[in-house]
């Protein structure tokens, strides 16, 4: 005796599985053809219709959390990218009154310099005070306009030098100062009311 076993029938067609949206899936490609595939021709009446038909694209979720991310990150860097400028500013002013001042200290130091020489000192006494070296001449033009010209002041029986502008006599400056304001105060000429 022969065994056999009696063949299992197969279901002729079998109903299309849907996923879990309810819609049917499409059919399997044929072997050999590449997933895009032969392009079909479209009328031109379709592929207006076509376009028609599509809505514009609404934002994604990876497209509204990746918005969210950058304005984080804007949010986060904007204060620290406006201390660094401000710093920057400011780092950029002081290098400039660092240089300034010491320009200004260099001018100083060689003004120090200059009075730290003799020579100078005493071209110095000379211009702004009207010192003299022992044995010479002093000489004092006030206008040069008037004097020029005149003849020479004279000497008076004392000793001193009469003309327009006598000699400060010997002693202290106050007594100089002094006699100046009593010259002042004895005027010769009538005001008038």
């Amino acid at each position: 005796m022969s065994s056999t076993r009696p063949a299992k029938r197969r279901p002729a067609a079998a109903p299309p599985r849907t996923g879990g949206s309810g819609r049917a899936r499409p059919p399997a490609r044929p072997a050999g053809t590449k997933p895009g595939g032969p392009r079909e021709r479209r009328r031109p009446d379709e592929s207006a219709e076509h376009s028609r038909e599509r809505e514009p694209r609404q934002i994604t979720v990876r497209t509204l959390v990746l918005a969210i991310v950058v304005l984080l990150a804007f949010m986060l860097v904007a204060p620290t990218l406006g201390a660094y400028v401000r710093q920057q500013e400011q780092h950029r002013d002081l290098k400039a009154d660092l240089t300034s001042a010491q320009d200004e200290a260099a001018a100083l130091q060689a003004a120090v310099d200059r009075w730290n020489d003799d020579d100078f000192a005493r071209n110095q006494a000379r211009q702004r005070l009207g010192f003299v070296m022992p044995g010479e001449t002093p000489y004092r033009v006030l206008d040069p306009e008037t004097i020029t010209g005149e003849a020479a002041p004279e000497e008076s029986e004392g000793g001193e030098v009469t003309g327009p502008v006598p000699l400060a006599p010997s002693g202290p400056w106050y007594l100089t100062v002094w006699e100046s304001t009593e010259a002042a105060g004895q005027s010769t000429g009538e005001v008038e009311p």
